[in-house]
């Protein structure tokens, strides 16, 4: 196999640039640090096989920072055709929920708790968007926001099965350091 020079330049450019650019590049305690940002998750809330099965989410979203406090900002749960179901701030967060989470603090946001409806078919799955951000305009470490779909039983609320996944950071603000 031969390199053509056209494809020779272009590897040399691009190692060029991881070894030269470099040195121009912020250090990695800087670059992972941000202001604010918006994770969106999947999730679910029904019930199914003949009323006895409740399908559940609940968002977990924790604060890694030593010396910040996270600010939810904004929640807003969405159906499959993109119809708001709710809006914080609009729509009150339950009592349970932590809007300001200081440093190592955790909340979560249960989909029983906020939603009043069961979803149907033709609106599921639905989409949640957290918008959060550091107190002060300080740069930190992002949250941590996960979910956790449950299935119950809908008689005595036994677990029938629990899967996890990490929510996904799909904008954020750096600032200045």
């Amino acid at each position: 196999m031969t390199l053509s020079t056209n494809q020779l330049a272009r590897g040399l450019g691009l190692v060029g640039a991881l070894c030269c650019g470099l040195s121009q590049a912020v250090p990695i305690e800087d670059a992972i640090k941000l202001r604010a940002g918006t994770f969106v998750c999947g999730g679910n809330h029904f019930v199914r096989v003949d009323g006895t099965e409740q399908h559940r989410s609940v968002y977990v979203i924790s604060n890694p920072n030593p010396e910040i406090t996270v600010a939810l900002d904004r929640v807003r749960v969405f159906d499959a055709n993109g119809q708001v179901l709710f809006d914080y701030p609009s729509d009150a967060l339950p009592k349970n929920v932590k809007p300001e989470l200081a440093p190592y603090e955790t909340t979560q946001v249960n989909s029983a708790d906020i939603l009043t409806e069961e979803l149907a078919p033709s609106d599921r799955p639905m989409q949640t968007l957290i918008e959060w951000s550091n107190l002060d305009g300080r740069r930190g470490l992002a949250p941590s926001v996960g979910l956790v779909r449950t299935v119950r039983n809908e008689s005595d609320g036994a677990e029938r099965s629990r899967a996890s996944v990490e929510c996904r950071l799909i904008g954020f603000e750096r600032g200045q350091p």
